[in-house]
């Protein structure tokens, strides 16, 4: 039997001292080596995540 499948990469949890710093306003997450297979109809949602490199003010 055939099924459609998503490819799916996995990101770390949001950094708690920039979102506690940001207001919970910026969720920043690293990128993880992780890669899951799964039925496309498992997939409930989606999020983007957008490359960018912080600094923050000392």
């Amino acid at each position: 039997e055939c099924c459609t499948v998503a490819i799916l990469r996995l990101y770390s949890n949001p950094d708690n001292k920039l979102l506690e710093l940001s207001s919970q306003f910026i969720a920043a997450s690293e990128l993880l080596d992780n890669i899951i297979v799964t039925d496309v109809k498992d997939v409930h949602s989606v999020v983007t995540m957008i490359p960018k490199k912080l600094t923050l003010p000392i």
